[in-house]
């Protein structure tokens, strides 16, 4: 509690001597965090009309020295004396200028930081939080596309983005199953095995791939070529598109899909691209007003 009133404490400061100096009533923090404000200066570098990102950097790198760090030292001088504390131990300062930053929620945002706590970057750089880029459980492929995906979107215009989505979903749907598959970690495979229907009420979804997949390597009298997926493996799973041989629409592996069971042919590669890149792009492109793909008009039919 005390972090939040002092985050607080600093955001009220630093928007009511922003709306001072430039007369306008608006909220300039675009976002707080445990110790952050993410300030929005853009009205203030269009009014100087300077477009050059280094020239951009100097002025906010020096307006934040000079004009807001007072602001905020001051801030927490009066925390002090409002919470009566016995010393000042609270202290910030400038930590990234961005270029360009996108919020999904609550720490989930990218942003393209061309100065990092003082040291200016020769070429930008990318730092995502909470995004689906960084996380484990997203394809390689489908990370790496993602961050290039982001870079784009957050350097470029949205026919770009477009442009690129296109270019590898086309890709994207030449590649294996072992390329495009969640990988996972699965457990409680005791717990949801049913005898008699392979999966019971309930199970996780790639809980019951990995019995499925299981099952198959049984029937097929694959064992000692496939081990049997166990409670701590990693896994892969994919959609599959019905009606298919097993009449189920995923399947698991743990290194590769074993041939025998015939449904490479039935992966669901409109679903998996959707589910591993699409949702994920699309839910930062929404906040910018932006589509994954181009949205026809009236004015399309005149052309």
């Amino acid at each position: 509690m005390s972090g939040q009133l002092a985050i607080r404490w600093v955001e009220r400061y630093l928007n009511n001597y922003l709306n001072k100096i430039t007369k306008l009533n608006k909220d300039w923090i675009i976002a707080i965090d445990t110790d952050s404000c993410y300030i929005d200066l853009d009205d203030i570098i269009k009014k100087l009309g300077v477009k050059d990102q280094n020239k951009i950097a100097n002025i906010i790198d020096r307006f934040s020295k000079e004009k807001l760090q007072p602001v905020i030292n001051g801030a927490m001088d009066d925390l002090l004396k409002y919470m009566n504390a016995y010393e000042q131990n609270l202290f910030m300062k400038r930590e990234v200028i961005a270029s360009r930053a996108v919020w999904r929620a609550k720490k989930q945002y990218i942003m393209d930081i061309i100065d990092d706590e003082g040291v200016r970057l020769h070429e930008p750089k990318l730092k995502a939080m909470g995004i689906e880029v960084v996380k484990s459980s997203t394809p390689l492929v489908v990370r790496n596309s993602l961050k290039e995906a982001l870079t784009i979107m957050l350097r470029k215009e949205e026919n770009d983005v477009i442009d690129y989505i296109e270019t590898f979903k086309a890709k994207f749907n030449t590649l294996s199953f072992e390329e495009i598959a969640f990988p996972r970690g699965v457990n409680n495979l005791g717990k949801y095995s049913d005898a008699a229907l392979i999966y019971g009420k309930g199970c996780p979804m790639h809980v019951r791939a990995a019995l499925l997949y299981n099952n198959l390597v049984k029937e097929n009298g694959v064992v000692e070529q496939y081990p049997l997926i166990e409670d701590g493996s990693k896994i892969k799973f994919c959609y599959l598109k019905k009606p298919n041989s097993i009449d189920e629409n995923v399947i698991a592996c743990i290194n590769t899909l074993p041939e025998v069971f015939d449904l490479n042919k039935y992966i669901d590669y409109e679903t998996q691209f959707t589910k591993t890149f699409l949702d994920p792009l699309e839910s930062l492109l929404t906040p910018m007003g932006w589509h994954a793909y181009h949205i026809a008009d009236l004015s399309d039919f005149f052309d």
